[in-house]
């Protein structure tokens, strides 16, 4: 059984687990997303046997973390939008716009707003929401700034333009974690090492 955060299967490419299933046709996959701040407790709590988590979790000495990927966020903005010509764009530019992202189920979310408080910055949300397809739909009606990771918007521009944002800790990254206590077996190890070589 596997957990993975939303959309990690899709930024992983599900051909990935086809090509394991090929190679390792008696090992039956069973993957489930979940918001991704629900993650790491579900791997303590042993209700999958190996996680798609994002950032590394709290109490971290309690599992075996495998670096996967890294991926940044970005302003996404319509083509027609004044920010739509920028190289960059900074958490001061947000304060003024309203943002149209995920909610606090998301570690994306928690980390702006971590990092906007900092700066003392109050950011106007126009949509928090887990629903790619609507905050992806308002913003093609130029109605905000959204906050994404690069890739999935890349994959998917429609008169979007993507801005990659000045603040380094605003990343997203892809790992690949266990339950330390549980004993690892075979299934697991292979189905791990297979994604570490194929990952890039």
């Amino acid at each position: 059984k596997i957990s993975a955060a939303c959309t990690i299967t899709h930024i992983l490419g599900y051909e990935l687990f086809e090509q394991f299933s090929k190679k390792y046709p008696n090992i039956h996959l069973e993957i489930s997303e979940y918001a991704d701040i629900f993650i790491d407790q579900m791997v303590l709590n042993e209700e999958c046997d190996v996680a798609f988590a994002i950032d590394i979790p709290e109490n971290q000495e309690l599992y075996h973390i495998y670096p996967l990927k890294k991926l940044c966020f970005c302003a996404v903005v319509n083509q027609e939008h004044p920010y739509a010509t920028k190289t960059n764009i900074t958490l001061e530019d947000l304060a003024t716009q309203p943002i149209i992202t995920r909610n606090a189920h998301y570690k994306g979310f928690l980390k702006l707003e971590h990092y906007a408080k900092q700066k003392g910055i109050n950011l106007n949300y126009a949509l928090c929401s887990p629903d790619d397809f609507l905050w992806l739909s308002m913003l093609r009606k130029n109605k905000g700034i959204g906050i994404a990771v690069d890739q999935l918007i890349q994959e998917d521009n429609f008169n979007l333009v993507s801005i990659p944002l000045l603040n380094n800790q605003l990343t997203w990254n892809i790992n690949i974690i266990t339950k330390k206590m549980k004993p690892q077996n075979q299934i697991i190890g292979q189905f791990i090492q297979f994604i570490l070589e194929h990952v890039k």
